[in-house]
């Protein structure tokens, strides 16, 4: 279904900010029979909007809109009484307002090697580095919208060490947990004085609307969006609200953008009846990523050739396209969190091998992709052969604590030495260029260099027509069931079991190419 936008188009999608009618349609039986929010396109669009906005922090459109009670969290810190800039203020009060933005911007843009290096000293026990920004805004029906978008990875280089907490805490992955719970220490001093004052209350905290979502005819509604990291945030945060606090699930509407997986198989027992939805592309390998398995029903969408030249920002050369089709042979292989920890072991152990000046060429050239690595490596006090044995070992403990099982080390050996065939053919640094390029192009929700549009903006603006509804069955090996009647097992490694991978690698890469194309691609 397809909602009209009027106007104050936001500048992700160009949905309008103050057109809310998404948040108040009413509920439907998903596939399996469970009620949940419409996935309409105009839900998705406002969501990506709101996932969009927790990056750039830039909340001018929704004040104009109509949004109020701005509150922004960024590390540590919060910062709120954020008000339009408007004409009708006086010259100070809009300096401040504008003021504060900066100021807020400025420290996401920051590249001081000072404030680096203390960022990574903070995370030594605990990641403290989540940013979001809550907002607030009446609905048509008499309610208010509580909108809260959690901010992906961010560019400094501490912002990435809460991603490889790969290890299970109370079933979750401990670094999404740990972000959560520092957005949870925040919920009293979250205020809305704006809305205190229309409600005739002295003070109104987050805390008070969650216990107010703990009840039946609530006059608030939490609406809930992120991408990649702020994706898996929203979900941890769902359900510990829901678990915790008693908040009810038509009190939440939740949507996520390229979301990682959570927790472990046996941590929940109903991982599909949660209030969320997860839009997701079948090039994206961060969805493949996390824990094992995601709350809510995911959204499968397979790209077109036309999104992968509007969005991905690649190289469309003969030999760039060459290089990806023999490339995605290995990230075929990353078909969820282990899969994806013995390429990453497979790829360290082949860098091993190399001469230290190479292993930093490397490096560096992932400067673009994955700044934080060059950094994070020339910051620790060890040898670089040190530093990859280290890594190695923590990919294995790892897989142990996600999935209770050790890395397959035949698995890892058959990939490095696939990685190695390829190497050899392109250069290590045209293996290192090409899975930057296969793991970035298909994840972005802000527009890249040489790009027309973020890939899930260009998502939500080309219709719902062609989307596979999907959901977790859980347990020790949890399977994700396909709306279409399709299942697949999340320890499956298709391009190991392959018979194909026994033979020599110029023979089975093209074969396993068409096979890779020949049935359906997401794989989690």
């Amino acid at each position: 279904m397809t909602e009209t936008p009027t106007q104050h188009g936001g500048a992700a999608t160009g949905w309008p900010l103050d057109d809310l009618t998404p948040l108040t349609r009413p509920w439907r039986p998903d596939p399996w029979g469970c009620l949940r929010p419409q996935p309409t396109e105009g839900l998705l669009r406002l969501a990506a909007e709101l996932a969009h906005t927790a990056y750039t922090m830039d909340v001018t459109p929704w004040l104009r809109a109509g949004w109020r009670d701005v509150t922004i969290q960024l590390d540590g810190d919060l910062t709120d009484g954020i008000a339009p800039v408007t004409e009708g203020r006086n010259a100070l009060e809009r300096f401040l307002a504008a003021w504060k933005l900066r100021r807020i911007q400025a420290k996401l843009k920051q590249r001081k090697p000072l404030g680096q290096m203390l960022g990574a000293v903070r995370q030594i026990r605990s990641s403290d580095t989540g940013k979001a920004v809550v907002l607030l805004h009446p609905l048509p029906d008499g309610r208010y919208a509580v909108a809260i978008g959690f901010m992906g990875t961010g560019g400094q280089a501490y912002d990435w060490i809460s991603n490889f907490r790969i290890s299970a805490e109370e079933g979750t992955h401990r670094g999404f947990l740990q972000l959560c719970r520092q957005f949870e220490a925040n919920e009293e001093e979250i205020t809305f004085p704006q809305t205190a004052a229309e409600m005739g209350l002295e003070k109104l905290t987050l805390r008070q609307i969650l216990a107010e979502c703990a009840h039946e005819n609530s006059r608030f509604l939490l609406f809930l969006a992120g991408h990649s990291q702020g994706a898996a945030v929203l979900q941890v945060w769902t359900r510990r609200k829901l678990e915790q606090d008693g908040v009810l699930p038509r009190s939440i509407i939740g949507c996520g953008f390229a979301s990682p997986s959570v927790v472990t198989g046996d941590a929940v027992r109903a991982a599909g009846a949660y209030p969320l939805l997860h839009l997701v592309s079948s090039e994206d390998l961060v969805p493949r990523m996390g824990a094992m398995v995601h709350l809510g029903e995911l959204l499968l969408r397979t790209p077109d050739e036309a999104m992968r030249r509007a969005c991905y920002g690649w190289p469309m050369d003969g030999e760039s396209c060459r290089r990806r089709a023999m490339v995605r042979n290995v990230t075929a292989a990353m078909t969820d969190t282990p899969a994806s920890l013995a390429v990453l072991a497979a790829y360290l152990r082949l860098l091993s091998t190399y001469p230290v000046e190479t292993i930093m060429e490397n490096l560096r050239f992932l400067q673009s992709e994955a700044r934080p690595v060059r950094k994070l490596a020339g910051a620790v006090d060890a040898g670089v052969d040190s530093l990859l044995a280290y890594l190695v070992r923590r990919c294995e403990a790892a897989c142990l604590s996600i999935s209770g099982r050790p890395l397959n080390p035949v698995r890892v050996a058959r990939l490095e030495r696939h990685l190695a065939y390829l190497a050899a053919r392109m250069g290590l640094k045209g293996v290192t260029e090409t899975l930057a390029q296969l793991g970035g192009g298909p994840h972005t929700m802000v527009t890249r260099r040489g790009a027309e549009l973020g890939a899930y903006p260009y998502l939500t603006l080309h219709g719902m027509e062609d989307v596979v509804c999907a959901r977790w069955m859980t347990g020790r090996r949890p399977v994700l069931i396909r709306e279409d009647g399709g299942a697949e097992r999340r320890c499956q490694h298709r391009w190991q079991n392959s018979r194909r991978t026994r033979r020599l690698p110029h023979r089975s890469a093209p074969r396993e190419r068409q096979a890779c194309r020949s049935r359906e691609e997401y794989e989690c």
